[in-house]
């Protein structure tokens, strides 16, 4: 039986000291029981954010992990007020969201508020979460990971290059190479992912002269047209004045959106990417093509 307190799970949420009650491990179990849930009901993506409380971003790295590790999309909307996560999880994941909140507890405190498909998860159904743990009856999935972390590892493997998730990785570690990829999906209002947090601010603490800088963002033509890959956009803006070559830009041709931060001068700065797109292997294979010749000199 998994070694998860009993006491966190209360009648409207699930709530607890961080570090004692409320574990990494905890968040990880929670996620996958709540995932499991969402795979009884055919959910496959839920909404997930915190509010400002220390604690928060390491138990939405943890909770996440639970879910994608569940073969659940997840879309990650930051630090945001609790109506925010609501309408997220309302307009862009039918109904089905977490808030990472330790609402008027003590800042010790965190817990977790829950929705699937527009139902509150309370009473029985947070006593259900816990009957799954324990009787260990969690999803498991082949699917693992986020769309860009996917897509990441098969740009890599083309290009015969590192992979680096920039949440466990120090800017100053792009100083080693030559030839970078930087890649971002965006949050829904067109924000780059949390995952690079602060980090952006710091790339002008890296030497870019004569290094070929290549751009690649991941999001959704149909659910975010007014943003599609916005993010990514705040790479070139950083950048742009740092001796850099960039490389990789694109024709917007073929692609569906109304408004992009990426689409510059009739281009687009960098291959954007849809999980949606029917041709998006073929644009990832054109693409590597495009700059494997910039990377090989």
């Amino acid at each position: 039986m998994a070694n998860i307190a009993r006491d966190i799970f209360k009648a409207y949420d699930i709530r607890g000291i961080v570090g004692k009650t409320l574990t990494n491990e905890a968040a990880y179990l929670i996620g996958k029981a709540i995932a499991t849930r969402a795979a009884e009901k055919g959910i496959t993506r839920i909404a997930l954010g915190r509010d400002g409380r220390l604690s928060g971003s390491e138990l939405m790295e943890h909770i996440q992990r639970g879910f994608t590790d569940s073969g659940i999309d997840v879309l990650n909307v930051g630090m945001v007020a609790t109506p925010m996560l609501y309408f997220a999880a309302i307009n862009e994941c039918g109904g089905s969201g977490v808030m990472i909140t330790g609402s008027h507890n003590p800042p010790d405190y965190n817990g977790f508020k829950m929705m699937l498909g527009g139902d509150t998860l309370a009473g029985e159904a947070i006593q259900e979460l816990l009957a799954l743990i324990e009787a260990d009856k969690l999803t498991a999935s082949d699917k693992k990971g986020g769309v860009t972390e996917t897509f990441a590892k098969q740009i890599a493997e083309k290009l015969g290059a590192d992979v680096h998730n920039m949440k466990d990785t120090a800017v100053d570690a792009i100083a080693g190479y030559q030839n970078v990829v930087l890649m971002s999906s965006s949050y829904f209002f067109g924000a780059l992912m949390e995952d690079w947090g602060g980090k952006v601010k710091l790339l002008h603490t890296v030497d870019f002269s004569g290094k070929n800088v290549a751009i690649v963002g991941v999001g959704s033509q149909e659910r975010h047209p007014d943003s599609f890959c916005s993010g990514a956009a705040d790479f070139y803006d950083k950048l742009r004045f740092s001796g850099a070559r960039f490389v990789g830009d694109v024709c917007p041709c073929g692609y569906e959106f109304k408004f992009s931060r990426m689409e510059r001068g009739g281009r687009m700065l960098g291959l954007c990417l849809d999980k949606g797109d029917a041709k998006v292997a073929e644009k990832i294979d054109e693409w590597v093509k495009a700059v494997q010749p910039v990377f090989a000199k």
